[in-house]
């Protein structure tokens, strides 16, 4: 079994760190602005769409219900119909999750990301590993392979950053 020594992590945290420092008013800053200027309005319309779409959903349901209990409906036709309203009204429920979480996910990102602005703005280059930093604004990290690791920040960014052998 190959492994990366915790020593190449930490350096490859280090150069990370280093870049962001440096980059941060040309990289961090405006990524911060163009956070903030999403509409989540946008958003909030969508689940208004999707909750309108729901009810026509669950009307739907009812008179095809009503159908079948008179026995109007022959059984394979409502299976069918019943079918497809359940699986149009999933879809309509995982959209409104999925722009709920747009919506809170992005107060998230945007609170994460202010606050390793400010970190960075407080920092010099750094020359060793600080494990109170790397606990602040790393979520966790991905083995790409032995000589690439994906840094996830908790602001929601994924950073590439090579291993190199220790010097």
């Amino acid at each position: 079994m190959k492994f990366i020594k915790d020593k190449n992590i930490k350096l490859a945290f280090v150069t990370l760190v280093n870049k962001l420092i440096f980059g941060k008013d040309s990289i961090l800053t405006p990524l911060l602005k163009s956070l903030k200027s999403v509409d989540s309005k946008g958003e909030v319309a969508k689940i208004n769409k999707i909750e309108d779409s729901l009810e026509k959903i669950k009307e739907r349901k009812e008179v095809l219900n009503k159908l079948i209990t008179s026995g109007v409906l022959d059984a394979s036709i409502y299976a069918k119909e019943s079918s497809e309203i359940s699986s149009e009204e999933s879809y309509l429920l995982r959209e409104k999750e999925r722009s709920k979480k747009a919506i809170l996910g992005n107060d998230e990102e945007i609170r994460e990301l202010e606050k390793l602005i400010g970190i960075l703005g407080k920092s010099e280059m750094m020359d060793h590993f600080e494990d109170d930093l790397f606990e602040e604004i790393i979520a966790h990290i991905q083995v790409v392979n032995r000589e690439t690791l994906d840094f996830h920040l908790k602001c929601g960014l994924v950073l590439r950053e090579e291993v190199k052998e220790d010097v």
